[in-house]
């Protein structure tokens, strides 16, 4: 499963729910209609909660959804916080050298001299790219690292679970 969005609260009487997107461009959250909430993206045992979105609209600052059987603000109060999942097979697929920033998070990192800079805790836009968070497991230290395939991200290897980077970590 790949988190797509999160609810993060309800709107008006009849049911309607704010959900925040994780995909670009955002309106992409509502090209599924069948959405799958989870409390824990990490925790494997909780059963999702199927769901079927049926209506959906820009709205003031973000987008609104509406789903089947939550007809009133006390049932879209209590899916506040809920991610929003799809089964993977349902994204498209990408070209090679393509990534989806799922798949980078937790892969370790090593600049191309050998030292180990930690592991991918997040990714960040900023407009001109987009940026790497790298943690260090034990000093707890974050590196920031642009996103720039061939000029810093030397090599990906989903598999091993590897990226190699030319960055120096005093940046």
């Amino acid at each position: 499963m790949i988190t797509i969005g999160k609810i993060v609260g309800a709107l008006g009487i009849k049911g309607w729910v704010k959900v925040k997107s994780f995909t670009r461009p955002e309106e992409n959250l509502l090209d599924h209609s069948q959405w799958f909430l989870v409390a824990d993206a990490n925790d494997q045992a909780a059963a999702p909660r199927q769901v079927t979105l049926i209506d959906s609209r820009w709205q003031s600052k973000g987008w609104v959804a509406k789903l089947a059987d939550c007809d009133d603000r006390n049932a879209a109060e209590l899916l506040r916080g809920l991610l929003i999942q799809i089964p993977r097979q349902q994204l498209p697929v990408l070209s090679e050298q393509e990534y989806y920033w799922q798949d980078l998070v937790g892969l370790a990192v090593e600049d191309v001299h050998g030292k180990r800079l930690g592991r991918v805790d997040s990714l960040m836009e900023t407009g001109a790219n987009d940026v790497l968070v790298v943690v260090d497991a034990i000093t707890q230290q974050r590196c920031l690292i642009p996103y720039l395939p061939q000029q810093v991200i030397k090599k990906i290897d989903l598999g091993a679970g590897l990226m190699l980077v030319d960055w120096d970590n005093d940046y």
